[in-house]
């Protein structure tokens, strides 16, 4: 797969069809000294996006009061959402906050 999708560039197309044969625009890389996708770009990860590192949960409690919002971490990625899933006041700051689409 690895090699389909990211070094002959045949992965699906928004169609579903393979990228590159089906006749996907493909531009010069200067520093990969190769074609890649007209829409990708070649660089290091944290000049190109912003990341947010997590909270931390414990200030952030819910209260008796509150609906709690789940803490997504690696297991919850994995496996969903559970009754073993930490939870969280919905008062965090937005930054952290997932909302379907996000992931």
């Amino acid at each position: 797969l690895y090699d389909y999708w990211f070094v002959q560039f045949d992965f699906p197309d928004e169609n579903g069809t393979p990228y590159k044969s089906s006749g996907g625009k493909m531009v010069w890389n200067e520093k990969l000294k190769r074609e890649i996708p007209e829409e990708w770009h070649c660089g290091n990860l944290f000049e190109m996006e912003t990341f947010t590192n997590g909270l931390a949960c414990q200030k952030f409690r819910p209260k008796d009061d509150e609906v709690p919002l789940p803490v997504i971490k690696i297991r919850e990625m994995h496996d969903g959402i559970s009754s073993d899933t930490e939870e969280v006041s919905p008062n965090i700051p937005e930054l952290v906050k997932v909302y379907n689409g996000d992931v």
